[in-house]
């Protein structure tokens, strides 16, 4: 799943991709996971490293790929919340696609 997200003016900002992985078996490793390497193992998030860097955008892993508490909250960190005037008020719009669901 790949959300893009751009302002009012047409400024396009970074692309935030989730990729479906499986969970770690052992907890405490897949909480380390999740909290310094956005939820790739060590092995993988290598790739993920250089894939981010080449493609100018934030990669993210889920066991699902689509939403959950974790990636909404991940993705207004990352756009919003190194912001230089915090205090600015911001007029925030979240669309999704139709459709892009599964089949029922």
């Amino acid at each position: 799943m790949i959300m893009l997200l751009a302002d009012w003016n047409g400024h396009k900002h970074v692309h935030f991709a989730v990729y479906k992985n499986g969970i770690y078996f052992h907890r405490h490793i897949q909480d380390e996971n999740d909290s310094i390497r956005h939820g790739f193992w060590f092995c993988l998030w290598t790739e993920m490293i250089d894939m981010q860097s080449l493609h100018g955008c934030r990669i993210c892993e889920n066991p699902t790929a689509w939403w959950n508490l974790h990636i909404p909250l991940e993705l207004l960190q990352f756009h919003f919340g190194f912001r230089e005037n915090i205090m600015e008020k911001i007029l925030l719009f979240l669309a999704t696609s139709l459709g892009t669901g599964p089949k029922q």
